[in-house]
């Protein structure tokens, strides 16, 4: 009997059986996912990248943004190359508990997650990542800029002196596919 009622939690959990709906949760609480809803789709993508202080490259690259779990968040799929070696990205974004976003970010360079906070009334969308290393304080800064039906732009800037300073790190360019 245990195993049953843990088998019901699990498929149950998982999406596999539709609850009444009556018992379903409501649509996505965080009206800032509505205003990025236009970035879902296939893109091809002009990526500029900072490679090394004073040192840029330019390349080609793709992106599918999708919607997560109940159309409450984006995915995002980034296939490109950089220095001519494969790179790829992932990027969740999504509502907190606290009606705030967050945007989850693992890359091919770094490997490690990072987790970006971002208000949810922020116009244009944007999310910020803050490490401090005792004797300096890194920041990462992104946005979502000049959003069209088909094509937008994203922005990256990097402070390494706690936010007096910052230098444009990534730039890209989508067009629709």
């Amino acid at each position: 009997m245990c195993s049953s009622r843990f088998l019901l939690f699990l498929v149950t959990a998982c999406g596999l059986v539709r609850q009444p709906a009556a018992a379903q949760a409501p649509s996505c609480p965080a009206p800032a996912i509505a205003a990025l809803a236009g970035t879902r789709g296939e893109w091809d993508v002009v990526w500029r990248d900072r490679l090394a202080p004073g040192r840029y490259g330019t390349t080609a690259a793709r992106a599918t943004i999708e919607w997560s779990v109940k159309d409450c968040g984006l995915l995002e799929r980034f296939e490109g190359f950089r220095e001519g070696r494969p790179f790829a990205a992932l990027s969740l974004i999504g509502p907190a508990a606290d009606d705030s976003l967050r945007r989850i970010w693992q890359d091919s360079g770094h490997g490690v997650v990072l987790v970006f906070g971002g208000a949810s009334d922020a116009s244009p969308p944007r999310f910020e990542w803050r490490r401090d290393l005792g004797e300096r304080v890194l920041r990462l800064r992104f946005a979502y800029l000049a959003l069209a039906p088909d094509s937008f732009t994203t922005q990256t800037e990097l402070s390494t002196d706690g936010g007096r300073t910052w230098d444009v790190v990534a730039h890209l360019a989508y067009r629709r596919r």
